[in-house]
């Protein structure tokens, strides 16, 4: 005699027109009955006897789920009556618990959630990209009972050891890591896989960012001045002097095109929204930028994020910079650039396009001395 299994929604009966029921799995063998989790909830409406999951986007990746689930128990059952072996309620949750720790572990649920989510831009997945890169190296993200508030604390502590580019960790950037791998966790919770989040009993410091880092003058001369050994890198260095020009962010060079130009006062200048925001922006062309958008046939976005950083790397190494170079540092130097200038902070955060004036200042707390100078001389002057 083997199990009886099946496909079974809201067997408690709590799905309603807002809130979702459960899909589990029912298995029945001599007066015992077990139910396991699918992980997966879904409303009334989204769910079709038979069928599985309905209206939803993610409806055929939620059904491949609870097929893979159906399908692993069925194979066990059925490699057991081609042995002719009875069914022992034991002898299952052994194997069961042994899948759990290999391909349902909760760093594989964060790596298949973070594909399956549409809902975050390119530049945002990059940072669950880091956190799942840590978790592997950390060793411990295994199976779901395994985290636990102790666990989270270790994990903390050895972020505190880690380094990125020879450098440790910022506590801010520390935080960052905490803040997604909290998102996961409940994620998990609302699917049934884990009971609660650790992180509700547990305060992490967000920390303060370290003074901006920049590019100098004498730097970007570097960058202008070199001759360039690998032809393919004038591309890569057009690239990011546009982007010390203008302030703009990798992501928004596709914004500067010609029919996003306006002429106003005699000056060229440039509308466009940052696609990480959402927030609009405002640059005025200064005459070095129109010069290597119109070289360049106003096509400034040929390559990835990841592939641009990686010429980065070798434009450094051509300009005998001896230092990470990256495509966000050169936002960062513009916003130094238009500071050092004279520029009052608020038209700064107007130009970068943040959102909120607060994240200008913070970003850009201590200038550099020969601004400070340049203000206290004109107050004596007065």
């Amino acid at each position: 005699m083997y199990p009886q299994v099946k496909i079974v929604f809201n067997r408690k009966h709590q799905a309603a027109k807002n809130k979702p029921g459960v899909v589990e799995i029912y298995i029945y063998h001599e007066g015992k009955t077990q139910w396991l989790s699918t992980g997966v909830k879904v409303l009334q409406s989204q769910w079709k006897d038979r069928v599985g999951v309905v209206n939803c986007l993610d409806q055929d990746s939620l059904n491949e789920r609870i097929s893979v689930l159906l399908n692993r128990i069925n194979s066990y059952i059925t490699s057991l009556m081609a042995a002719g072996k009875p069914f022992s309620w034991d002898e299952f949750n052994i194997v069961r618990d042994r899948k759990a720790k290999g391909e349902d572990s909760f760093l594989t649920f964060v790596e298949r959630y973070m594909k399956e989510r549409a809902d975050i831009r390119e530049s945002t997945r990059a940072g669950h990209h880091r956190l799942v890169t840590a978790m592997r190296d950390f060793g411990e993200f295994k199976n779901f009972s395994d985290i636990n508030k102790k666990m989270i604390i270790r994990f903390d502590d050895w972020l505190h050891t880690r380094k990125v580019n020879g450098k440790l960790i910022q506590q801010s950037a520390i935080w960052s890591y905490h803040k997604i791998l909290r998102l996961y966790i409940n994620e998990a919770v609302r699917r049934d896989l884990m009971e609660s989040n650790p992180y509700k009993s547990l305060r992490i410091d967000k920390g303060e960012k370290e003074d901006v880092d920049y590019l100098t003058a004498e730097e970007i001369n570097k960058i202008k001045s070199a001759e360039l050994t690998i032809p393919a890198l004038e591309k890569v260095r057009d690239m990011c002097l546009i982007q010390y020009y203008t302030g703009v962010a990798f992501a928004d060079l596709k914004e500067l095109r010609p029919e996003n130009v306006i002429e106003h006062q005699g000056r060229k200048a440039v509308m466009g929204y940052r696609q990480k925001t959402g927030t609009s922006f405002y640059t005025v062309l200064l005459p070095q930028a129109i010069e290597i958008l119109e070289r360049n046939n106003w096509k400034m976005d040929m390559m990835t994020n990841q592939q641009y950083n990686m010429r980065l790397k070798l434009l450094a190494e051509d300009c005998k910079l001896n230092r990470h170079i990256t495509s966000h540092l050169f936002r960062k130097s513009a916003g130094m650039f238009y500071l050092n200038a004279g520029m009052p902070i608020e038209v700064v955060a107007r130009i970068l396009g943040h959102a909120k004036i607060s994240t200008t200042q913070k970003t850009y707390a201590k200038i550099l001395n020969q601004t400070v100078n340049a203000a206290f001389d004109k107050l004596l002057q007065s």
